[in-house]
This record gives structure tokens, C-alpha cells and sequence, in this order.
């Protein structure tokens, strides 16, 4: 049996993308989407992620979209 540790920052970041391509949650309000889950414990936080996959899997035509994380770009 192993076991798999996701950091709370991952779980967030796949829930905020599934509910983009579920079509939910628009992508300019990813970051206020974001906000509102940093506020859940980690029981409601899994349960979001959870929900929020379900969502993606019954779309008719998910959203493709994947973050692009500005801060990794080089101001140069």
C-alpha cells in the first residue's frame, strides 16, 4: 500500500481548473475562486475537489484550460 501526499496548493489549483472546464467558473475568476477555497478545511477542500471533478466529467464540451502561472515568467 503506498500513500500519496498532495499539497493543499495542488488540490486547489486541479479544482480551480476543473471548474474552468466544466464551464463553472470563468477563467478571469480563477483567482477569486481560489481565494474562496484557501478559506475551507482540508475535509471541505477534498469535497470541493471532488464535486468539482464530477462537474468537468459531465460537461458535454469541457473547457480546455490550464493555468499559466505568471510568476514563473521572466520579466526579461
Amino acid at each position: 500500500m503506498s500513500i500519496h501526499i498532495t499539497d493543499r496548493d495542488s488540490v486547489i489549483k486541479q479544482t480551480v481548473q476543473n471548474m474552468i472546464e466544466a464551464g463553472i467558473v470563468k477563467p478571469e475568476e480563477d483567482k477569486m475562486f481560489a481565494a474562496q477555497l484557501y478559506c475551507l478545511d482540508p475535509k471541505d477542500l477534498l469535497t470541493v475537489l471532488l464535486e468539482s471533478h464530477n462537474f468537468r466529467e459531465q460537461a458535454k464540451e469541457p473547457i480546455k484550460y490550464y493555468p499559466i502561472d505568471y510568476g514563473a515568467i521572466s520579466g526579461n
